[in-house]
């Protein structure tokens, strides 16, 4: 999991702002793709575990299908995670940008 320390972004130049400004927006259009690419997994493997469970009641198939996603449904919240980071980390470059904070 990556840590975001932006503590030392007030004391960098405009232009290295601006680069990790789009590197940040890159990022975040890479991880929306690998989200949406991780929920599809996750809801067809739902599908296919409810449909192939062998339990009788809908609360044993929804039981079997929770089961069966559970990394998928992990890593779904991982990269959410990751998103709001990036996201918080995009805000603050706009601001200092804008308000002209930096050496």
């Amino acid at each position: 999991m990556a840590h975001h320390d932006f503590s030392s972004y007030t004391f960098l130049p405009k232009k290295d702002l601006i680069d990790r400004y789009a590197k940040v927006i890159g990022e975040l259009a890479n991880l929306n793709i690998e989200l949406s690419e991780v929920m599809q997994d996750e809801h067809r493997t739902k599908y296919s575990a409810w449909q192939t469970s062998s339990e009788q009641s809908i609360n044993g198939r929804d039981r079997d299908s929770v089961i069966a996603t559970l990394n998928l449904t992990t890593e779904i919240h991982k990269i959410k995670g990751e998103i709001i980071a990036l996201k918080e980390e995009k805000e603050l470059i706009e601001f200092l940008v804008r308000e002209g904070v930096h050496v």
